[in-house]
């Protein structure tokens, strides 16, 4: 028996639905967008049967065959495990991967609501890495919403042992979590020797996955609260952990990369068969490093899709992307660092990458030079790097009064070294770093580079450009300091940390990738702030909830 809607599109227009069903699922996805505006039926039955129609196109127009190689794209299916007020469809996620791979997006500094309820039900994403007692917390999000804490110091006032914290986003209620560990052969006793360091969870996942210091990987039932698997392979402690629906990796202070098969059975809550091998295999990186590159601290980031892991290391060093199928290199990706003539750049306080990792680009933390034109940033009529070029030209000519040259106004080519400076300049060069002046005649010198996130394509292995925020004061320096993407890859959260002698701030930035056209307002969402800074916890950082 036919639906009242099939009848519907049937009465509106001369032919049946089944014949445009079938004449649709042909076409790709831009001309299917243009039939959407021929008329109202067209529009109706191409709406009403996403799951039928678009399926087809988004597999057909992204999901490009790599001849030769031992791994392939996926499209992102709509998840309907993600809690969410609005369900993602099919059509949805065309149009985010299309604006993903034209770099269509808007940036902006979303408002951040009182601690009264927010409108929208659910946390999706939580961004930042507060600092407790002098060690970075490490914050994922579990599928009932709940946040999950891990730092070296949390340690369970009962057992006294390294333990994880759940918080709720609403309330900011914190409590430690409590886990069964069994009666297993073995099992107990590996428990009590998981110092948990490491930790990751996933909105979409009912596992929990941690690291322990003595080298352990340990999966824990998040519906049941109880340890389910713990596995032994590396030779030193865990510094990541990362998984998708089939496996789990991990990344070890040994120069490993291990990947662990999740269990396959239809109730996710349990564990069909423990005493199955579930190590896959294991990759050693130094083996693919080149003998330039020195990954002496170990896999410190990982990152995993369906068919791709990235690492980075835990210092300076290469991005290896690595094949999950063979374990087979990749993509070696190091970024080209931007010239300084005149520079000197304080580094970073947090030097860690940041991977992200969607089904068809590699997100990284990176800098680019003011002066360069050779990639595309986004958004491209509104940057940091077109308001400091804009600050530039204005102050460009502009001599400072008195019989003492400036450094900024020297007719040198190159700078002195920091060292060599006289008294003058070195007060200069700092004012000019850490000013907190309004008088723009006062800037001596803006940075020539401005940190950004490097969008790489899985395809090609190359960076098709660069997110890159606003400041208000163009002049401040400012650093990157946490990468997060929203389950649908439709937003990404950056926490900004902006730094001057008298003054720091840290605010939360937003690409919005799910727009219909640019001059459309950005998705309607809710940000509430996690963490509050407290001295006498040695208490500092932000960190953000995001409700859709």
């Amino acid at each position: 028996m036919k639906s009242s809607h099939e009848y519907i599109h049937q009465e509106n227009g001369p032919f049946p639905a089944e014949l445009m069903i079938n004449i649709f699922s042909y076409l790709d996805g831009i001309s299917l967008s243009c039939c959407k505006q021929v008329c109202r039926q067209w529009s109706r039955v191409i709406s009403h049967y996403d799951d039928v129609i678009w399926p087809n196109v988004c597999h057909r127009d992204f999901e490009k065959s790599n001849a030769g190689r031992f791994w392939s794209f996926r499209f992102p299916a709509p998840s309907r495990r993600l809690h969410c007020n609005n369900q993602r469809s099919w059509q949805d996620m065309y149009r985010i991967t299309k604006n993903w791979y034209n770099g269509y997006a808007k940036g902006f500094y979303p408002s951040i609501v009182s601690n009264s309820a927010p409108k929208f039900s659910y946390c999706n994403t939580v961004v930042g890495v507060p600092q407790e007692h002098g060690m970075f917390t490490n914050l994922t999000l579990a599928l009932n919403g709940q946040v999950v804490r891990s730092n070296p110091n949390y340690h369970h006032p009962a057992t006294g042992s390294q333990s994880l914290i759940i918080q709720s986003p609403r309330t900011k209620e914190k409590f430690f979590f409590e886990a069964a560990i069994g009666d297993l052969p073995g099992l107990p006793e590996a428990a009590r020797s998981h110092s948990i360091v490491c930790h990751y969870s996933h909105p979409s996942s009912e596992w929990l996955v941690t690291g322990g210091l003595n080298g352990t990987v340990a999966v824990w039932s998040l519906s049941t609260k109880s340890l389910v698997r713990i596995w032994h392979g590396h030779r030193g402690r865990i510094l990541c952990v990362s998984m998708n629906d089939e496996v789990v990796v991990s990344g070890g202070s040994d120069n490993v990369i291990r990947v662990w098969d999740l269990d396959k059975c239809n109730d996710n809550a349990k564990w069909t068969n423990r005493h199955r091998p579930t190590r896959r295999g294991m990759i050693n990186i130094s083996s693919y490093l080149s003998g330039r590159s020195d990954w002496y601290q170990g896999v410190g980031e990982i990152a995993v899709n369906d068919y791709l892991v990235a690492c980075a290391p835990d210092a300076s060093g290469p991005i290896l992307v690595f094949s999950l199928l063979t374990g087979s290199l990749v993509y070696e990706l190091q970024e080209e660092v931007p010239a300084q003539d005149s520079e000197w750049i304080t580094e970073d306080i947090m030097a860690f990458t940041r991977l992200c990792l969607t089904p068809f680009f590699l997100l990284t933390k990176g800098k680019i030079s003011n002066q360069s034109n050779k990639v595309k940033l986004v958004p491209s009529h509104h940057n940091v790097v077109l308001q400091r070029n804009h600050h530039h030209e204005n102050n460009k000519g502009k001599s400072a009064m008195g019989y003492v040259t400036k450094l900024s106004d020297s007719k040198i080519k190159e700078a002195p070294a920091v060292a060599q400076m006289t008294p003058y300049q070195l007060y200069q060069y700092y004012k000019s770093v850490n000013t907190t002046e309004e008088d723009s005649s006062l800037m001596t010198m803006t940075p020539q580079t401005s940190a950004c996130i490097n969008v790489w394509d899985l395809q090609t292995g190359k960076t098709i450009y660069k997110l890159v925020p606003t400041l208000e004061k163009s002049h401040q320096n400012y650093t990157i300091t946490d990468v997060r993407l929203s389950p649908d890859y439709s937003k990404v959260f950056a926490s900004i940390e902006i730094r001057a002698q008298s003054h720091y701030e840290e605010r939360l930035y937003c690409w919005d990738f799910s727009l219909t056209s640019l001059s459309t307002s950005h998705e309607a969402f809710d940000i509430m702030e996690l963490d509050d800074v407290d001295t006498s916890l040695r208490k500092t950082g932000k960190s953000w909830a995001c409700f859709l």
